[in-house]
């Protein structure tokens, strides 16, 4: 990696990534090695997420919670289900944010 290499500091886009591959876990086979990168990201939640997903934890939120409030403890559980489970506006080539009335995932357009 270039040691001149700084990820970008866009929160939103760190969670449009990452939030897909909960939507969607296979989205995680086409883009493993980007996701599970945590020089990827630059906020510590996201790169605790991304070095999670790179050692085996699913994107699964309730395994994934464990892992964060765990290894960062201080709230992070908190934090990451606000940015995983209650969903922003993240939007990806298949995916968007939008809900089912049970919670689940609409794919876009529905």
């Amino acid at each position: 990696m270039n040691p001149n290499y700084q990820p970008a500091r866009d929160e939103e886009a760190e969670w449009s990534v990452l939030s897909s591959v909960f939507a969607e876990p296979a989205l995680l086979d086409r883009a493993r090695a980007e996701v599970t990168d945590p020089d990827n990201f630059f906020q510590p939640l996201g790169k605790s997420v991304a070095k999670a997903l790179g050692k085996g934890v699913p994107p699964d939120p309730v395994a994934m919670g464990q892992w964060v409030e765990e290894k960062l403890g201080n709230g992070a559980i908190g934090q990451f289900s606000e940015k995983v489970l209650c969903g922003s506006d993240f939007q990806t080539g298949e995916w968007s944010a939008g809900r089912s009335r049970d919670g689940r995932f609409l794919p876009r357009g529905r």
